[in-house]
């Protein structure tokens, strides 16, 4: 049995991942803001991955609570995220994902371009998101990620 899948935070994108790792035959664990992230540590504390699907004002905050025992296994799925906007917190490997597609409430999710995944979990990221017909791009380097942010 593959390991379970924590996510924090389960937006529209969030929501979208979920689906492509249940399809992939993982188990999904959601963590939601009334959820203690220690909680779920301790009920998950051998996960696959955790992403944090929380919006940018969340982030740092969120990843505060990060235990030390999650954090090389680290999935951020934000637009807007930069090397210094993790490594502040002692992060130094994450997988990173700059989606490029869009998802609104009560529609389904709609591919614009490959989606750009760099980290230990690109490749299995990248297998979920096309298993349900979400183009990606596994990129060579996090010096290619700066290139995919709006924020350069």
């Amino acid at each position: 049995m593959k390991a379970p899948i924590v996510i924090i935070g389960i937006g529209e994108i969030a929501g979208v991942l979920a689906k492509a790792f249940l399809r992939n035959g993982y188990a999904v664990y959601p963590v939601t803001r009334a959820m203690s992230v220690a909680d779920a540590a301790k009920e998950t504390p051998d996960p696959s991955m955790v992403v944090v699907g929380v919006g940018e004002k969340a982030f740092s905050s969120v990843l505060e609570t990060i235990p030390i025992e999650w954090r090389a296994r680290l999935v951020f799925i934000q637009n807007e995220l930069l090397p210094h906007d993790w490594k502040v917190h002692g992060i130094e490997s994450p997988t990173v994902l700059s989606v490029w597609f869009e998802k609104k409430r009560g529609t389904d999710y709609k591919p614009l371009l490959p989606t750009p995944i760099y980290g230990p979990k690109a490749e299995l990221v990248a297998k979920s998101l096309t298993g349900i017909d979400i183009p990606c791009t596994v990129l060579d380097s996090e010096q290619d990620l700066l290139f995919q942010s709006p924020r350069q």
